[in-house]
Parts: C-alpha cells; sequence; structure tokens
C-alpha cells in the first residue's frame, strides 16, 4: 500500500516540558490501541524530535478525511486520550502550567513516491 493521492494525514504537534517528555513517551509505549480498529486508519508515527526544542510529532494516516473525523467523534477517541485529559485537568485544578501543548495540522497527500515505511520492515 503506498500513501495515496487523496489519502488524509493529520499531525499532532506537541510540545512538553523538559520534565514531561518521559512521561510523555511513557503514555505512547503504554496506550490503549484503539485507533488501530478504526475504519480507514492505515498507521501512526509518533516523532521524537532530536533538538530540545522541537515538539513531537504524532502522524496518522486515514483513508479519507471523513474517517479522520469519525475518529475524532468517536467513544475510542475519547478512551484513548482520557489519560491526557485527566493529567492536564489535574495541573489545571492545581494552578500549575499545562505539561504539554499541541497543534493539530491537516493535511492530503498529493504525491508519494515510494511504500508506508513498515512496509520495508
Amino acid at each position: 500500500m503506498k500513501w495515496t493521492e487523496g489519502s488524509y494525514v493529520a499531525i499532532n504537534a506537541v510540545e512538553c516540558t523538559p520534565e514531561f517528555r518521559a512521561q510523555f513517551e511513557e503514555l505512547f509505549r503504554t496506550r490503549a490501541g484503539l485507533v488501530e480498529r478504526m475504519p480507514g486508519f492505515l498507521g501512526m508515527w509518533v516523532l521524537r524530535p532530536r533538538s530540545s526544542d522541537a515538539p513531537y510529532l504524532v502522524l496518522t494516516l486515514w483513508e479519507s478525511e471523513e474517517h479522520f473525523r469519525a475518529w475524532l467523534g468517536s467513544e475510542q477517541f475519547r478512551r484513548g486520550h482520557a489519560r491526557v485529559v485527566s493529567l492536564l485537568r489535574a495541573a489545571h485544578e492545581a494552578g500549575r502550567a499545562a505539561p504539554m501543548h499541541a497543534a493539530l495540522q491537516l493535511y492530503e497527500v498529493l504525491l508519494s513516491t515510494g511504500p508506508l515505511p513498515y512496509e520495508n520492515a
């Protein structure tokens, strides 16, 4: 399978405080894995920045925007993000700054010249 023209890509740029980085990585290592069961889901990559001032990038690939939007509105999405929401809520209630901030960017594949990364494994 290739990243085909029209595939939908969601990239979440996540900035973490230095003291939260290890916990953020552990949250991904121990995640529920619910997104993999969603119709139209093609893959996810969590990219660790090489520089301390760059954000983590969480890239998900979808067959279509409709599949991605269905994920955002699903109970699986709420369950899959419950631990992070709880951590952010606790920080807010304690009067602390949030340990992370995320910015979502959405793209459509224009051109693909190679296989998906897991196809070469």
